[in-house]
């Protein structure tokens, strides 16, 4: 729940910003690096996702021109992780 009040706070504050929006979506993508790569590495990650993965996420991010775009593809991408984890979670033996 933390790490959704940090992301939007995040969100609104680059939303905010006198930045050109270009700059905006490369901030938006460091963000999210540093957000979610250190969970993906864990030795204990259950989540359904890679670093290459992430990598993909990440430049298509960055090369948006537009910040409402740079954050749909977050949204579609990211926002599933949950529902492939759960997926990976019921079809692995417990």
């Amino acid at each position: 729940m933390r790490s959704i009040i940090v992301y939007s706070i995040e969100v609104v504050t680059l939303g905010n910003t006198k930045m050109k929006d270009r700059e905006r979506s490369q901030k938006l993508a460091d963000y999210l690096d540093r957000l979610l790569r250190p969970v993906l590495q864990k030795p204990d990650s259950e989540l359904d996702f890679t670093d290459a993965e992430l990598d993909t996420v990440l430049i298509n991010v960055r090369k948006q021109k537009n910040f409402l775009d740079a954050l749909n593809i977050y949204k579609s991408t990211v926002w599933a992780i949950p529902a492939r984890s759960i997926h990976f979670f019921l079809r692995s033996p417990h």
